[in-house]
């Protein structure tokens, strides 16, 4: 390297050039020269900046930085890969005032022609090391002062599209896993920690909120069964499609729902219910036995309202559904004898006999006199256990029984 003589020292750019071409001066010393030097307009070609006539490789600016209030050009990017880099790569300090505005960084982009990919920002970011941890895009956004109009967004993103079949993301997360069978691997593709530190009950507060109107039932999309999302700090709520059944499941507390009506819109659907009627279907036992049921069975019986309970065409009901139930009955019964106590009550699965819960009874003071029973009783039911009513008596002796009128409602209230 050739010795730089003090008294020789370039004073402006116009003379590095003319003391490099005298040889006292070479390439080093010149770039490090630039390091301290403002640019001049003699610097400036068609309107870019360039250190020195010639220059073909980079110019290092050291711990120097680099201020215009013009633009910056780079047609080849920028680059930042000198390590270790404790500094930041790219930074902009902005002051805006009142009825300004300020852009901290402003990417034009245009892509045309057919399979043209364009990328507003990419960033390929690989990070190693025991304890590592980095940030592929971090915002820090932060407001002060009282400002009724004042938005702010973190990150904004406005698609206009136009061409049909194209499929457009707002914000597209793609989180890969190549470290297999690793349980210390987490991967969120979208985490949201928000802190209150308000105290205005006026103020509204949404994690994803959205605004528009969207001509689809898609809203929000999870495109995979058995994706649940949970709610609570304690996976209190979960909410998925097996791929058969939607699932709603509370694992903390009770579920309440707070509203003033709830409507079930499909025709047949809500909780499962069902029943059955019969009028005038002159159902008889003849010469029953003392202490024995008899279910009362008949073809004249008729379909009622059925959802998730079927109905066999002669009085039984058959539940799909496991859970409690409300049941009620109403039957007309009478005896060919007097004085014969009757009870009628329900029976499950064909146990041969009624259960306690929603006993009735009667005494026929006359033959053949009509006398209407009816009881009400809370079931807890098995899948795919039967509802049918039957009638007894309990008195010696073989009198007929009859039953004329038959009513069964069958709800689960709960599970």
């Amino acid at each position: 390297m050739l010795s730089i003589k003090k008294q020789l020292e370039p004073k402006s750019f116009k003379e590095i050039e003319i003391h490099k071409s005298a040889g006292i001066l070479d390439d080093f010393a010149i770039r490090k020269d630039i390091q301290t030097r403002t640019i001049t307009a003699e610097n400036i070609i068609n309107n870019q900046f360039v250190p020195y006539t010639g220059a073909t490789s980079d110019v290092d600016l050291g711990s120097n930085g680099l201020t215009t209030t013009g633009n910056i050009r780079s047609d080849g990017g920028f680059s930042f890969n000198k390590l270790p880099n404790t500094r930041t790569a790219m930074s902009a300090s902005l002051t805006s005032g009142f009825i300004s505005s300020a852009t901290g960084f402003h990417l034009t982009l245009t892509g045309s022609g057919d399979y043209a990919n364009c990328y507003g920002f990419q960033n390929n970011f690989n990070i190693s090391g025991a304890g590592a941890s980095g940030y592929g895009y971090y915002n820090a956004v932060s407001s002060s002062g009282v400002n009724t109009n004042q938005s702010i967004y973190g990150v904004a993103n406005i698609m206009n599209p136009h061409s049909p079949g194209v499929t457009n993301y707002g914000e597209f997360i793609q989180s890969q896993n190549t470290t297999l069978n690793n349980p210390s691997v987490n991967q969120i593709g979208l985490y949201i920690d928000w802190k209150n530190e308000g105290t205005d009950s006026n103020m509204k507060r949404w994690a994803i909120y959205n605004a528009g109107t969207l001509n689809t039932a898609s809203k929000v999309f999870l495109g995979k069964d058995n994706v649940k999302t949970y709610w609570g700090t304690g996976n209190d709520l979960e909410i998925y499609h097996d791929g058969t059944n939607s699932i709603i499941k509370n694992n903390t507390g009770q579920l309440s729902i707070d509203t003033t009506d709830m409507v079930f819109t499909t025709s047949g659907s809500g909780l499962p219910y069902g029943s059955c009627w019969g009028n005038e279907i002159a159902w008889t036992q003849a010469s029953a036995a003392q202490n024995t049921w008899y279910n009362i069975s008949d073809a004249d019986m008729t379909d009622g309202q059925l959802n998730l309970v079927t109905h066999d065409g002669s009085g039984k009901l058959t539940i799909a559904k496991a859970g409690r139930y409300l049941i009620n009955y109403s039957a007309s019964c009478e005896s060919s004898d007097p004085n014969i106590h009757l009870e009628v009550g329900i029976e499950i699965t064909g146990s041969g006999s009624a259960i306690n819960d929603g006993r009735q009874h009667v005494i026929t003071f006359t033959a053949n006199e009509q006398y209407a029973l009816s009881s009400t009783a809370i079931i807890s039911l098995a899948a795919n256990d039967t509802i049918e009513i039957a009638v007894r008596t309990t008195d010696t002796g073989t009198p007929n029984l009859s039953v004329d009128h038959l009513n069964i409602t069958i709800i689960q209230i709960g599970g």
